[in-house]
């Protein structure tokens, strides 16, 4: 039995680091996080937090060996210009940023895509149809 504990749309409010001790005291062996990581903030720097406090929170991770599936969300501009920019960038062992791509994860097989209908515009990963 695999153990999912899931999380989506924490905007950089929701404190990630108490949802990593969350997913290490239930013994989850995945942590997926589905989409909108990206702060709400224009005051908080996306790359700033995404390499600091997000990052912190999957290394935290790591050490209890939980993998952590991250789709982006509408709201991920930052996590959709690195994808782009590398669209199987690994920044540590334990964390698998899907785009359109799948990957075996503690034995089971994750797909992830981030598209949403058109909304305006104005969103990452809208689908123009």
């Amino acid at each position: 039995m695999v153990r999912i504990l899931c999380a989506s749309d924490t905007h950089g409010i929701a404190d990630v680091g108490k949802l990593a001790t969350s997913a290490i005291r239930r013994k989850a062996d995945v942590l997926v996080f589905a989409g909108d990581i990206e702060p709400a903030y224009k005051a908080i720097s996306p790359e700033g937090y995404f390499y600091g406090v997000f990052m912190e929170a999957v290394r935290k991770l790591m050490h209890h060996c939980i993998e952590v599936v991250v789709v982006p969300g509408n709201h991920d501009f930052f996590l959709n210009k690195m994808m782009t920019d590398d669209p199987k960038k690994r920044l540590i062992g334990n964390l698998h940023i899907l785009v359109d791509r799948s990957e075996t994860v503690c034995g089971l097989k994750f797909y992830g895509t981030p598209w949403c209908p058109y909304i305006n515009g104005r969103w990452c990963y809208e689908e123009d149809s």
